[in-house]
């Protein structure tokens, strides 16, 4: 088990890691692993069977305004965004 602060390029965890981590370019945790933390990184992957627990912060504020969506409808109308 690995515990404390880590900061990396690319995370690829199958073992089990408590702590808080930084990947610049992705966390990818994979079965049977289990990270319990706060993460911050542009890109997770989270395998089926693995386990993640903890804060996700993954730069909202770089992305959140590239596009604004504008939708005009009539009532009653469900509008979808891709």
């Amino acid at each position: 088990m690995i515990q404390g602060i880590v900061s990396v390029g690319v995370l690829m965890n199958s073992g089990k890691i408590h702590g808080t981590i930084t990947a610049a370019e992705k966390i990818q945790i994979l079965k049977p692993g289990v990270l319990i933390g706060d993460i911050r990184t542009p890109v997770i992957a989270i395998e089926e069977g693995s386990r993640f627990h903890g804060m996700c912060d993954m730069g909202a504020h770089l992305w959140s305004g590239e596009r604004a969506l504008s939708v005009d409808m009539a009532p009653g109308l469900v509008a979808t965004a891709s």
